[in-house]
């Protein structure tokens, strides 16, 4: 009995969600049971020297037949769960909204398959024997403008991060501009400005008294980018506008790319 309950949830959630018809739901229940089987016979595709249980046919036609009866009560099981029409349209509305968390994590998954480019670029070079650039902010600028300036503005407002979390910047005119400008500010002045004030502090220290107060002048502007985008990310957060300073100045916003053509 047990094999037949243990897919009785297969076959109700794939007519539910998936709207299956018979013969469908048939074949997916029996591929699933041979699965089993199969993972069982092959002692977990050998993970294990032999097999733990015997591949049985009763258990192939027991998994099936629950499947099938899981497509019968479909209709008395989920009689008081809410339509697929309605989780989509939930869905969708959710999809719309676009939080900080999402625009981040779009932001660290490109800076995630950045770095996997630039280590692959840099293993071919060196194969090839090229010329070494030493400069870091050479390689930085080279690295983030084409990563980040340049796919944007061909990509309709897209980088890779950006697409796999559904996000997409759009302009009020002139967009591809207006991208630029905005990518701009945030990779090479806000961005930078996170670091630039830590290594202008190194350099007043290790210089000592000497051109003290130039040094201090230098890093009160470079902490200026930095307060103004913490001030201005928390200020939106609490008013829950998620338009930050630099897309106010560019006119640019980031919205979901997701339609409801989209859905599943």
């Amino acid at each position: 009995m047990f094999n037949i309950f243990l897919t009785v949830p297969f076959g109700i959630y794939l007519r539910y969600f998936f709207k299956t018809s018979f013969k469908q739901t048939l074949l997916l229940s029996f591929t699933l049971s041979l699965f089993f089987e199969l993972t069982q016979l092959s002692g977990l595709y050998g993970i294990y020297p032999r097999p733990y249980r015997l591949f049985d046919v009763d258990d192939l036609l027991l998994n099936t037949s629950g499947g099938l009866l899981g497509f019968y009560l479909q209709p008395l099981v989920t009689f008081f769960l809410p339509t697929r029409e309605s989780l989509d349209q939930a869905a969708y509305a959710r999809g719309q909204k676009v939080g900080y968390f999402r625009r981040l994590l779009a932001l660290v998954v490109d800076y995630c398959i950045l770095g996997v480019i630039t280590f692959i670029i840099a293993l071919i070079w060196r194969l090839l024997k090229l010329p070494a650039i030493h400069s870091e902010i050479l390689q930085y600028c080279l690295a983030t403008g084409v990563y980040f300036l340049i796919i944007p503005i061909l990509w309709r407002g897209k980088t890779l991060g950006k697409a796999l979390l559904q996000l997409q910047i759009v302009a009020d005119h002139h967009p591809r501009w207006a991208i630029f400008w905005r990518q701009l500010l945030l990779f090479f002045i806000v961005i930078p400005s996170f670091q630039l004030w830590r290594v202008t502090l190194d350099a007043a220290v290790a210089s000592g008294q000497q051109h003290f107060d130039v040094y201090l002048f230098i890093i009160g502007l470079s902490l200026l980018p930095p307060l103004l985008f913490t001030g201005n990310f928390l200020l939106s957060w609490v008013t829950k506008r998620p338009q930050l300073f630099y897309e106010k100045l560019t006119h640019t916003r980031v919205i979901s790319s997701i339609h409801p053509t989209q859905q599943p």
